[in-house]
């Protein structure tokens, strides 16, 4: 895709003026870009004003209020039960701010770190810790010192730390499950969860000992079948009818898709009735209170990424990018997914699409994204790519590998999404 930046806009106002158009043809000092202050989000309205202002040098996240605010309205309004924020796809303090402002204050964390950043965004947030492995220190300091309630677990190592530790009068304790194969992007069974035989042991032990419990399971991130949560919502049935448990809460994961270029999803209204009908079938008259950890599907669309190409290899189909891997894109090397991408240039016409290979910008020869991308055959020093769908796994995974990763983030009403 490409985009002229002197095409004129929705409302029939210029892109750019014409001194910024003459500008950024010849070579200028880049315009300081100042991060915004966590609650002020009055900025550009598109991501074309943001390039005929300053010709950015360094990455730049368009991040748009807006967006979230619409994405968070959607779960609070859709899912049937609670509504949390897997804390880890994006940290970042606008990003939870907007959230909070929104109607979320409970957060699914997985570290001591994340309980800390957004207690500075919110100071009555409540936490899940759902990482199921964590260290005596950290169940203890969460604990006592951000008043954590509930812990995730899925053996009976983990079960014992948090027995000498926590107290079975305020805390609920929730085993995680999985099931063998998967319809997600990541596999998380892969690393954690318990098999059934053993949820049942382990929600009987934690019951036993006095402990309100729950269930909660994973089915991948980016899934791409309604219908893996209501395998894992039977087999959860199963487990509590087998341990003769009633559970306080069963929470869904997270799990729920954004939209990339590849991808032709259900609608998120798809998964949240796929998923009330499965609580209501397989639980029948004991349904319990349930819950959702989004993360991808609620940031992920809230921003895109506005880089500057560096350099071409036209002989060989080569590009060059002032961001990549150990940047905002590392989650596109480890994954089939591709973010859709637009080039933007100022006044000129673009020749026909070409396949190019997309590298970064450090020495590691590894830092290149897998495939080819279509972009046209006559991009060139100076162009912009922007790629939509990056709120989610950019900032959160970004390096300051040989010097590079100091990425900026504005915002933007109306960034480039699909």
């Amino acid at each position: 895709m490409f985009l002229d930046v002197n095409e004129r806009t929705a409302n029939g106002a210029n892109s750019c003026n014409t001194q910024a158009v003459a500008a950024a043809a010849s070579p200028a000092l880049e315009q300081p870009i100042v991060e915004p202050a966590p609650v002020n989000f009055a900025g550009y309205n598109s991501t074309v004003e943001v390039l005929c202002a300053h010709r950015p040098h360094h990455p730049v996240l368009c991040f748009s209020q807006d967006i979230l605010t619409a994405q968070a309205e959607r779960f609070l309004a859709g899912f049937p039960g609670e509504v949390t924020y897997a804390v880890k796809a994006n940290d970042g303090a606008q990003v939870l701010a907007a959230l909070v402002k929104s109607g979320l204050t409970v957060f699914d964390v997985a570290s001591l770190e994340e309980m800390a950043i957004v207690r500075a965004q919110c100071a009555d947030a409540e936490f899940h810790y759902h990482n199921p492995v964590k260290s005596r220190l950290e169940i203890e300091t969460a604990y006592r010192r951000y008043g954590v309630r509930q812990f995730a677990f899925d053996d009976a190592g983990e079960f014992e730390k948090l027995r000498q530790i926590c107290s079975p009068d305020d805390t609920t304790l929730v085993v995680r499950f999985r099931l063998e194969g998967s319809h997600a992007v990541h596999d998380f069974s892969s690393k954690f969860g318990a098999s059934q035989t053993e949820a049942v042991t382990l929600l009987r032990a934690a019951h036993d000992a006095g402990f309100a419990t729950a269930l909660t399971f994973h089915p991948g991130s980016q899934c791409f079948n309604p219908e893996a949560y209501s395998q894992h919502i039977a087999a959860a049935a199963k487990i509590s009818l087998a341990a003769g448990v009633d559970l306080v809460s069963l929470n869904v994961g997270g799990g729920f898709p954004a939209a990339y270029a590849q991808n032709n999803l259900p609608a998120l209204e798809t998964y949240f009735d796929t998923i009330k009908s499965a609580a209501s079938i397989h639980f029948k008259g004991r349904v319990p209170p349930l819950v959702c950890e989004p993360g991808r599907a609620l940031v992920g669309s809230c921003m895109s990424l506005l880089v500057a190409v560096k350099h071409v290899r036209p002989a060989t189909g080569e590009v060059f990018l002032q961001d990549g891997i150990y940047g905002t894109l590392m989650e596109f090397s480890q994954t089939s997914l591709r973010p859709a991408v637009r080039l933007l240039r100022n006044g000129t016409e673009c020749q026909a699409p070409a396949s190019f290979q997309i590298y970064g910008p450090t020495c590691d020869p590894l830092d290149r994204l897998p495939g080819t991308y279509e972009l046209p055959s006559d991009v060139q020093e100076g162009d912009y790519l922007e790629f939509a769908t990056m709120g989610a796994y950019s900032t959160a995974t970004s390096t300051r590998f040989n010097g590079y990763g100091d990425v900026k983030i504005v915002p933007v009403r109306d960034p480039f999404r699909i």
